[in-house]
C-alpha cells in the first residue's frame, strides 16, 4: 500500500522564494513597546481599582486587551496600501452606515449614533473617520497629484472675487508682512522685500 504522506525532507527554497522579513525593519518597535507598557499599566490600574469589588473587571479587560493586540497583529500583517484601492467603497459604505444609524440606531448618551450587535454597541462614526482618512489619502495623493500646493492656493485666491477685490487683498497681505517683517525668518524676509 502506497503512503500519501509527503517526504520528511524537502528541497530548501531558493533565497528569492524565502519569506521576507524586511517589513520588520519598518515597524516602529518603540511604538509597540509603548502600547505594551500602556496595556500593562491599564491592566494594573484596573486590578488595583477593582481588588475589593465582587465583579471581575480584570478578566474582561484582559479579553479586550488581547483582542486589541490580535487586531494590531492583523493590521501589521498586510500592506495598508492595498486598502487604498477599496477606499471609495469603504467611504460610501461608511456614509450609508451613518445614514442608517439615524433610522435604525439606538440612542445612548443623548445621541442616536449606535448600532446594537448582540450585547455590543457599535458606533459607525468611528469607522467613518478611518474610511474618510483613507479616501482623502487616495484622493489627495493619487497619481494626478491633487494635493494643494502653494501654486494652487495662489491660483484659487487669484480667481476669487473681482479684480479690485484681488488687488485690495494682495495689498493688505503685502502691507501686513511689510509691517511684521522683523518677525519672519531671514528667508521669508527676503521674499517680502522682493
Amino acid at each position: 500500500m502506497r503512503g500519501t504522506s509527503s517526504p520528511i525532507s524537502a528541497p530548501l527554497p531558493l533565497p528569492d522564494q524565502r519569506p521576507r522579513l524586511e517589513h520588520l525593519a519598518s515597524i516602529r518597535w518603540g511604538l509597540i513597546a509603548a502600547a505594551l507598557a500602556l496595556s500593562a499599566i491599564g491592566l494594573l490600574t484596573v486590578a488595583s481599582a477593582t481588588a475589593e469589588s465582587n465583579v471581575d473587571y480584570l478578566s474582561r479587560q484582559l479579553v479586550w486587551v488581547g483582542l486589541g493586540w490580535i487586531a494590531m497583529v492583523v493590521a501589521f500583517s498586510f500592506n495598508y496600501h492595498t486598502l487604498l484601492s477599496w477606499s471609495l467603497l469603504l467611504y460610501l459604505a461608511s456614509l450609508a452606515a451613518l445614514v442608517l444609524v439615524l433610522v435604525v440606531g439606538y440612542e445612548a448618551g443623548g445621541a442616536q449614533g449606535w448600532f446594537r450587535i448582540g450585547s455590543v454597541g457599535v458606533q459607525p462614526s468611528e469607522a467613518a473617520k478611518l474610511a474618510t482618512a483613507l479616501y482623502l489619502t487616495r484622493f489627495l495623493g493619487g497619481p494626478t497629484n491633487r494635493a494643494l500646493g502653494l501654486r494652487q492656493v495662489r491660483l484659487l485666491i487669484n480667481s476669487m472675487g473681482s479684480s479690485d477685490d484681488r488687488a485690495a487683498y494682495a495689498a493688505a497681505v503685502r502691507d501686513y508682512f511689510t509691517a511684521h517683517v522683523g518677525d519672519l525668518d531671514p528667508d521669508d524676509q527676503d521674499k517680502v522685500q522682493t
